[in-house]
């Protein structure tokens, strides 16, 4: 749910039982520090044992958070901050059965990617960089442990609107 009532978009989370009850009272505050007065991409996905993470914009940079089944966020108040990700929007977000989830987003002929543990410290990151190309996060499904799939858009100039466009898989 992203609500304007205090003049700035703010992410919130709600899980529902079995019988589609609200089970959060209130909602849990994703991004309680968030500023923005627009709304971009926001990614949501829920693990198989009850954890849902969220990947957003705040302030000019991406975020990502993990909230339990209980409704706790397990990331500190704000999520955990992807490095080298100032100025870029439309992360994706995968999570695994062992609390860990990767990150991706696109960043001009960039496509990074950022692990980060069960406890919310980052693990490994890497890009596929395409010189000349502009590539933008597209999908991710989790795979078997904590492997996954990931879909992007990958232009054929470095402008993502102007550009001919095809999808990559891996």
């Amino acid at each position: 749910h992203t609500d304007n009532s205090s003049g700035t978009y703010k992410h919130s989370l709600q899980r529902l039982d079995a019988s589609g009850a609200l089970t959060f009272s209130p909602p849990v505050d994703v991004s309680p520090t968030r500023v923005n007065s627009a709304t971009f991409t926001v990614d949501l996905y829920a693990d198989n044992v009850g954890n849902a993470y969220m990947a957003y914009d705040q302030a000019g940079a991406l975020y990502v958070q993990k909230v339990n089944s209980a409704g706790v966020k397990q990331w500190g108040d704000n999520g955990v901050l992807l490095p080298n990700s100032t100025g870029n929007l439309g992360p994706q977000v995968v999570g695994f059965d062992d609390g860990s989830a990767v990150v991706a987003w696109g960043a001009t002929v960039n496509l990074r990617f950022q692990r980060i543990n069960s406890d919310g410290t980052l693990g490994g990151a890497w890009a596929f960089t395409e010189t000349g190309r502009a590539q933008v996060a597209s999908d991710m499904v989790a795979a078997g442990g904590t492997e996954f799939i990931s879909l992007w858009v990958r232009a054929e100039g470095t402008n993502t609107v102007t550009s001919r466009k095809g999808l990559k898989i891996q």
